[in-house]
């Protein structure tokens, strides 16, 4: 699931990046790219976290229960990863930024909605 996001977000920001009509480019990430929640730890977030946490727990050897919540997380954040280093190597005509949904429920644990 982890390469299959990553490359699915490559081929789309490159296909956008040869149209010379695309101004934007926004990928809808999720708050789970930047951490894990977990409870009673603290957490301090920053603009250029991805969730390394997640990223190792995905690719552990098996076996592999209960460990989806973590691979999606991990695609997410390798998925950005990539994309931000395509944005800076090829230096697209377009303007490039990610996004989350406030709505989503992990956001919503974290700000307590």
């Amino acid at each position: 699931m982890v390469t299959g996001a990553v490359k699915a977000g490559l081929n789309i920001i490159g296909a956008a990046a040869r149209v010379s009509t695309v101004k934007r480019f926004v990928y809808l990430s999720s708050t789970v790219a930047a951490i894990t929640v977990r409870l009673n730890e603290r957490i301090t977030v920053g603009i250029d976290q991805f969730n390394e946490f997640a990223k190792r727990v995905a690719w552990e050897p098996p076996p592999y229960d209960g460990r989806g919540p973590h691979v999606y997380g991990a695609s997410k954040a390798e998925t950005e990863e990539a994309l931000w280093k395509f944005v800076r190597e090829e230096n697209p005509r377009f303007t490039f930024n990610t996004g989350i949904t406030p709505t989503s429920s992990c956001s919503m644990s974290i700000c307590g909605c």
